[in-house]
């Protein structure tokens, strides 16, 4: 009798330790996965254009096809067959030649292809492409390479087509900073002219060719840092005709230098290709790969960032700085500061989230500042990082970024407050409202439950994730489910995966046994943990008694079975004036949803919105 005694207490209480498992289960979160075996490489290019979401060629006069850029492609793994194609980009249908193929009409032109059939590991291909607008404007495409694995690597590219277009040299000391990039001189110095030629498609008057500093970029610019030496671009343009302009390197400040050679005509018609240069200094960045960017936002600019909503961060990049005087530097100084040690951190488009660097910096030694791109405003952002130290030097190193957004809200027509009897289904309607930038690069957005849902409810998102129509809205629906006091919350599958964001605050349930609630719908008896470890102690005690003391061990087994009893009650719900309800409680409750992006691997990219709504429970039936 008192085994069996004993062994009925362990296995309550064996039942009590599942129940209070099933209580705190939730579902796993799962993350997508990370790119894919092709990588854009490397991009060789005369340099010398604005800059934009997409790799920008120079502009070209419409029906003229322009000098032909080089893109390698990099595999991880052996690959086969490959190929490549032109698309749209994901909202500039209107930029994108309706007919265009790889043999054309197309506004950029397949040169050459080496990416076709096979390739092993670790080797490379190459595409060359030229622009060859068909319509003036802006023209946008995604060269696409894919093959039989289900490998794409998507690289936007875009180009405008005028009447006006301007050409660097097919010549340039780096190709850095996607500009024309003059090599280093001392400062006071002066390099070789570099020719840069203007072309028409009508005859063109007022023609006029100045020197300004580039958008985000006025630090670098002075009057005299570059110069034009001469010119027969003298106002008057015949049709198909062309001149040239001659610039010289000048600096006449240490570090990066930059400006925009920019030509008009009378018909407001414009053009501009952009010139750095570097002023000797003893410290010095060291070269950027593009493809230290996701393949799906690959931009070929050299210091572009992915695409990123305003309030929100990348993750940041790695950039060298290198002391190349030969001595110690002392006094350095990186602008923008390090976040870090700023509170609240300056506000800027690009911030210097850590850094190795120090005050000093040995002799040909080498740091680390991170960079990320924390946007204000969308559009395309521009700026640079810039360190200096007390010896003159100056290394700076120019960045940019096109800042992106979305929005949710309630459909029209529907209020943003439902009422729900007990036991019934609140469903809330709303759009996801996207930019015309915002899921160029493949970004997407999951929806997370608000984290004071009502406790005994579930909530679900349909669809989740969502894939934003650019420019445009994508509706979804919130749906809320409720418990009445008889009937449990149905199980309904949260698509994002958020279920990790239902679990409700602790509270107390009957008998004074703290119990954590969660809105999972499975409903668990509650199994007051008191009461059995009591009745485990007296059973114990009971087991441990001498026989001949006939009435302790009554007193025991009475006081055993009445813990027991308890214990068994309230795990079957108890009676009703004890009985712990499972239905959602009658209050009214503002909640938050709040919707993340995410880039097309699925990776977060620190950018969220929130959409608020109330749900009116009122009493069930």
């Amino acid at each position: 009798m008192r085994r069996l005694l004993v062994f009925c207490a362990v296995g309550v209480m064996m039942f009590a330790a599942f129940a209070a498992v099933g209580l705190n289960r939730v579902a796993s979160v799962s993350a997508a996965g990370g790119s894919g075996n092709l990588v854009l490489f490397q991009v060789q290019t005369p340099g010398g254009c604005p800059l934009g979401p997409a790799y920008t060629f120079c502009d070209q006069v419409t029906g003229t096809t322009g000098p032909a850029e080089v893109f390698f492609v990099n595999n991880t793994s052996a690959v086969t067959k490959l190929s490549v194609a032109l698309a749209p980009v994901p909202g500039l249908m209107a930029n994108f030649a309706p007919k265009c193929t790889t043999t054309g009409p197309c506004d950029f032109a397949i040169t050459a292809n080496s990416c076709t059939g096979m390739l092993a590991a670790n080797m490379q291909c190459e595409i060359s492409v030229a622009s060859s607008p068909t319509v003036g404007g802006l023209r946008a495409a995604a060269l696409t390479v894919t093959d039989a694995e289900g490998d794409t690597l998507a690289i936007n590219i875009q180009g405008t087509g005028k009447n006006l277009a301007m050409a660097p040299p097919k010549d340039s000391c780096t190709v850095a900073d996607n500009a024309f990039t003059y090599c280093n001189e001392p400062v006071g110095g002066a390099s070789a002219a570099e020719t840069f030629t203007l072309t028409t498609g009508t005859p063109e008057t007022g023609v006029t060719i100045s020197l300004q500093p580039v958008p985000g970029l006025s630090s670098e610019f002075g009057a005299t840092d570059f110069t034009i030496s001469g010119t027969i671009c003298t106002g008057v343009l015949a049709a198909n005709g062309s001149c040239t302009v001659d610039v010289e390197f000048t600096p006449k400040a240490a570090g990066l230098r930059s400006a925009a050679l920019t030509a008009t005509d009378a018909d407001g018609d414009t053009t501009v290709i952009y010139l750095a240069g570097s002023a000797a200094s003893g410290l010095a960045f060291e070269f950027v790969e593009p493809g230290t960017n996701p393949a799906t936002c690959a931009r070929a600019n050299f210091f572009g960032f992915c695409n990123e909503p305003p309030s929100g961060s990348t993750a940041a990049a790695a950039f060298t700085l290198t002391n190349t005087s030969g001595t110690q530097v002392t006094g350095i100084t990186i602008v923008p500061p390090v976040s870090t040690t700023q509170s609240p951190p300056p506000p800027g488009n690009f911030t210097v989230t850590s850094t190795s660097c120090t005050s000093t910096l040995a002799a040909n030694s080498s740091c680390v500042v991170n960079v990320a791109f924390t946007p204000l405003t969308t559009g395309l952002q521009q700026g640079a990082i810039s360190v200096t130290d007390t010896q003159g030097d100056v290394a700076a190193f120019n960045l940019a970024g096109t800042g992106d957004d979305f929005s949710m809200q309630i459909v029209a027509g529907q209020s943003p407050e439902v009422s729900v009897a007990q036991g019934g289904t609140a469903t809330f309607m709303a759009q996801l409202n996207a930019d015309a930038v915002f899921g160029q690069n493949g970004e997407k957005v999951t929806l997370a439950c608000p984290i004071n849902l009502p406790t005994f409810t579930n909530c679900s998102f349909k669809p989740c994730p969502i894939t934003p129509t650019i420019g445009g809205n994508i509706p979804f629906s919130i749906v809320i489910v409720t418990s009445s006091s008889t009937v449990p919350a149905p199980e309904i599958q949260n698509p994002c995966n958020t279920a990790a964001a239902n679990v409700a605050p602790g509270t107390r349930g009957p008998n004074g046994i703290l119990r954590v609630l969660t809105n999972a719908p499975k409903r668990v008896p509650l199994f007051p943990a008191l009461l059995a470890v009591l009745a485990l102690a007296s059973l114990l005690g009971f087991a441990a008694m001498p026989r001949s003391n006939a009435r302790a061990l009554r007193v025991h087994v009475v006081f055993a079975a009445a813990l027991l009893s308890a214990a068994l009650v309230s795990a079957c719900g108890g009676s009703g004036a004890t009985k712990f309800s499972t239905a959602t409680p009658v209050a009214v409750t503002i909640m938050n949803v709040t919707a993340s992006a995410t880039d097309s691997s699925g990776n977060p990219i620190n950018a969220s919105r929130g959409l608020q709504i109330t749900l009116d429970v009122i009493k069930g039936p």
